[in-house]
């Protein structure tokens, strides 16, 4: 069987950067934006896609059927799943503090300092924290602001409440 190549070998890999493209371009007049995209070797394809104004699965479908049929089966064999994040998955574009204003979240700086809040401001440099503290001999709650800029955060998420 020498000279025979496995079917795996001949499988094309889809580039990334092609997915992006038609991603981008599907989502350029709608109020959906691209979270994240993988490619891996096998031509499996991962996007994540959220809203400011909610995501539903119609959203992710269509978005689905738009890659599908701009791709050819015949020559890229792949696997496509198409969602949003997990609800508490760490950030990966701004557009996410945006929509997740009056949340509390868990952030961790690039000096490894966590801290968690309610996310009360963000304009695109930086987020604001509301911090909430109890100091010792008082029986209110302290709150104080936190500006740290986009740069020096290392990760965020949302902090998950079932109360």
């Amino acid at each position: 069987m020498r000279g025979l190549k496995s079917p795996l070998l001949l499988k094309k890999m889809i580039a990334k950067s092609k997915i992006d493209t038609l991603v981008n371009g599907f989502l350029a007049d709608k109020d959906i934006f691209l979270v994240d995209c993988l490619v891996s070797p096998t031509n499996k394809i991962q996007v994540y896609v959220d809203s400011l104004n909610g995501l539903s699965v119609k959203d992710c479908v269509n978005l689905s059927r738009h890659i599908e049929s701009s791709l050819n089966r015949d020559e890229e064999d792949f696997e496509l799943e198409v969602s949003s994040p997990g609800a508490d998955s760490p950030f990966k574009v701004p557009s996410q503090y945006l929509k997740n204003i009056g949340r509390t979240l868990k952030v961790v700086d690039c000096e490894g300092k966590e801290y968690q809040g309610k996310l009360s401001a963000f304009n695109g440099d930086f987020i604001s924290l509301e911090l909430s503290s109890n100091k010792k001999n008082q029986k209110s709650k302290i709150t104080e602001t936190l500006n740290l800029e986009l740069d020096k955060v290392k990760q965020a998420s949302v902090i998950l409440s079932f109360k």
